[in-house]
């Protein structure tokens, strides 16, 4: 970390270590189709040891989404057999425990192919979930 992190104090490319650490990705419900005018979803955010959603809204529209940023502090993380990675992470807010669940396919070796590249549902303490995609 530390001769990344010299080498873009150097050529000054922070956002190449920046890249490295975090990655984001638009999620969407399932079976939504993707307007180009006016797209509503939310934007996961995955980091070291934590994760973040947030609404979002992307075009040209006249509708107001709340961000509602929630940060989920990641619990535990496996592997398949065939590379499909899965992560439990929660958060505690308002004296309810928020769980979410992200299955990420895409580094998937096995030839079936799932609905989504990342799978994410967001459950609350009584196990009311919503579930969002990465469009393929």
């Amino acid at each position: 970390m530390r001769i990344i992190l010299y080498y873009s104090i150097l050529f000054g490319l922070s956002q190449f270590a920046l890249a490295i650490s975090e990655q984001k990705f638009e999620l969407y419900k399932p079976g939504y189709t993707r307007e180009g005018f006016c797209d509503k979803g939310v934007e996961l955010t995955l980091m070291r040891g934590s994760v973040i959603l947030k609404n979002f809204v992307k075009g040209v529209c006249d509708l107001y989404v709340p961000p509602n940023v929630r940060k989920y502090k990641i619990q535990s993380s496996s592997k398949d057999r065939c590379g499909t990675e899965h992560y439990i992470a929660k958060r505690n807010y308002d004296d309810e425990t928020y769980t979410l669940k992200i299955t990420d396919h895409r580094k998937r070796v096995c030839e079936d192919f799932p609905a989504s590249k990342i799978i994410v549902i967001e459950e609350d303490s009584y196990g009311n979930g919503v579930e969002m995609h990465l469009p393929r």
